[in-house]
């Protein structure tokens, strides 16, 4: 398949519709990375926010918009008063 620039494609990549109104935006499904589970990621989403996983629950750290990857959130520490 031969693609002529970015949006024809992603046009070809799976995705899920998020409805807004009249208009439908869709975004790419990610896997995690623990359990390959397809995670819905939202048009509004940063780098570095943290999302659950549906299936097995881990948190899941976003490290990279395009594309758009996961990666297990590092655990926090206590700072024990420092």
């Amino acid at each position: 398949m031969a693609f002529d620039g970015l949006l024809d494609w992603a046009a070809a990549l799976p995705t899920k519709s998020i409805g807004l109104g009249e208009e439908s935006w869709t975004m790419p499904d990610v896997n995690c990375p623990e359990c390959g589970a397809a995670i819905g990621v939202g048009t509004d989403t940063i780098e570095g926010e943290i999302l659950p996983c549906p299936e097995c629950g881990v948190e899941l750290e976003v490290t990279s918009l395009e594309p758009c990857r996961l990666a297990p959130a590092p655990k926090e520490e206590e700072d024990w008063g420092e």
